[in-house]
């Protein structure tokens, strides 16, 4: 392979990708979120192409769903933060949830925390048994606060923080 060149143009595509990759990685924002996503599919489909890269077109496909992971966790991040801030309200308050989250700033958040995924606030429901805090899923669509299911059994879901009382 190296004698043909293909492993260079292998390595350069790895290399060429993650530098794009890592240029959207400091940028906080769902368009981020979305151009990073392309990146790796257009790399992916590059690797596939003649001349076929190996090794890429190995690594690079699994690449695609990083990004959609560090974004569910940081979504889920600030929904546990914020419910902690609904959580300090409610014993000021005596027991009272908290109406919407904006009544939260500035006192017990400096300010409403975007979804990453969307970057719409994020979400807040009262439950029968307390309440929850949430972002949209992958899919990008609001589910009502529908939590993760067993793996495989639930496909649209949101990313949750659940309180309950």
């Amino acid at each position: 392979m190296t004698a043909t060149g293909l492993a260079g143009a292998d390595h350069r595509l790895i290399l060429e990708t993650f530098d794009e990759a890592i240029e959207f990685a400091d940028k906080d924002t769902p368009d981020a979120l979305v151009r990073c996503r392309e990146v790796f599919a257009e790399a992916t489909s590059k690797a596939r192409r003649f001349s076929p890269k190996i090794f890429s077109g190995m690594f690079l496909p699994s690449m695609e769903r990083v990004a959609n992971r560090f974004a569910g966790l940081e979504a889920r991040r600030r929904a546990a933060v914020t419910a902690v801030a609904a959580q300090k309200f409610r014993m000021a308050q005596e027991g009272a949830l908290v109406g919407r989250l904006e009544d939260l700033v500035p006192r017990f958040l400096p300010s409403a925390p975007p979804d990453p995924l969307d970057g719409q606030p994020l979400r807040y429901q009262r439950l029968p048994a307390g309440f929850v805090v949430y972002s949209v899923g992958a899919d990008g669509r609001d589910n009502g606060g529908l939590e993760r299911g067993p793996k495989g059994k639930v496909k649209d879901f949101d990313e949750t923080f659940i309180i309950e009382r």
